[in-house]
């Protein structure tokens, strides 16, 4: 299975950190919303989304 994890952490990185460990365990990389091309992601299997929240609601990268 193709995974990837496309994750937006920006005040003291705990989303990070908890989509690593994620990462560790499906065998999948994390990567910013910068760093991925959204074409790219069809090929994928899975693709998970992680941000902190801000004032209740998400990081606006990550839905872009």
């Amino acid at each position: 299975m193709k995974a990837v994890i496309v994750c937006t952490s920006v005040s003291h990185g705990n989303t990070r950190r908890i989509a690593d460990v994620m990462g560790q365990v499906l065998a999948a990389p994390v990567a910013t919303p910068e760093q991925v091309d959204p074409a790219g992601l069809a090929a994928c299997d899975l693709v998970g989304f992680g941000s902190g929240t801000f004032l209740g609601s998400f990081h606006a990268s990550p839905a872009r």
